[in-house]
């Protein structure tokens, strides 16, 4: 029988640190498929910012960003739920910082960050880069620091709507990703992903308007493009001091 017993663990990185109260196979999942996150048992008494918790049959996650809880059925459902929340915690320990939905890679020392409206080809393309060997910096999120020009990586691993195939159109290999029903989410250590923390200076940046195909912006509407593809402060403003 699964023991959904709840605990608290410090999820750190970059000098600063989450609690979040969940199962213990839940961390391990985190283990599993975060980069640069350093996850361990934490003191009982932590104040948790994020919370997972399995009851009536599906899994509940709370977070001081949410004004109540988000409940689902299938827990990599959940774990995509706790990890976009991370990253709207994780933002605001970084002064006048900004959350970047988008996806950025890293090719011969060189940082391409792209964006686009939502299943526009964002994912596959950075699918396609990863497999050719290049380093994802990100598959949807991305901190901007505008005071210094840098870009913080949060280290979440790709995720893949399913059935997720290779570049020669063939299933990829099962054991590379955590997988749902509808969604797959990479594991540590099989593909090149920058771990949290990591710091990066744009060199390019590129939109996908239509045809899924990649047009360069000039450096001169970088800002200007950047700001279009902000997430609202809304999403990572506190709401409450502790989750249920």
């Amino acid at each position: 029988m699964v023991d959904h017993t709840q605990e608290i663990w410090a999820l750190s990185g970059d000098g600063h640190t989450i609690y979040a109260r969940c199962p213990k196979y839940f961390a391990a999942i985190l283990h599993v498929v975060l980069n640069g996150w350093s996850i361990s048992k934490a003191d009982a008494n932590s104040n948790a910012q994020l919370a997972v918790a399995f009851t009536n049959g599906g899994y509940s996650i709370d977070s001081v960003v949410l004004s109540q809880p988000e409940k689902y059925v299938e827990v990599i459902d959940g774990l995509n739920e706790f990890l976009v929340n991370l990253a709207y915690i994780v933002l605001r320990k970084y002064r006048n910082a900004r959350l970047i939905h988008c996806a950025a890679y890293e090719n011969k020392g060189e940082a391409h960050l792209i964006v686009a409206q939502k299943n526009q080809g964002k994912s596959t393309l950075i699918y396609q880069k990863v497999c050719s060997g290049d380093q994802v910096l990100a598959d949807d999120l991305l901190i901007w620091l505008p005071k210094t020009a840098e870009f913080v990586c949060l280290g979440l691993p790709l995720r893949m709507r399913r059935p997720v195939l290779g570049l020669d159109g063939q299933a990829a290999d099962p054991e590379s990703f955590f997988a749902g029903n509808g969604i797959a989410y990479s594991k540590s250590g099989v593909f090149s992903i920058a771990p949290y923390g990591h710091r990066v200076l744009l060199d390019h940046i590129w939109q996908i308007k239509r045809d899924y195909v990649p047009v360069k912006i000039p450096i001169y509407k970088a800002a200007q493009t950047l700001n279009n593809f902000l997430i609202g402060p809304e999403f990572s403003e506190k709401r409450k001091d502790k989750v249920n």
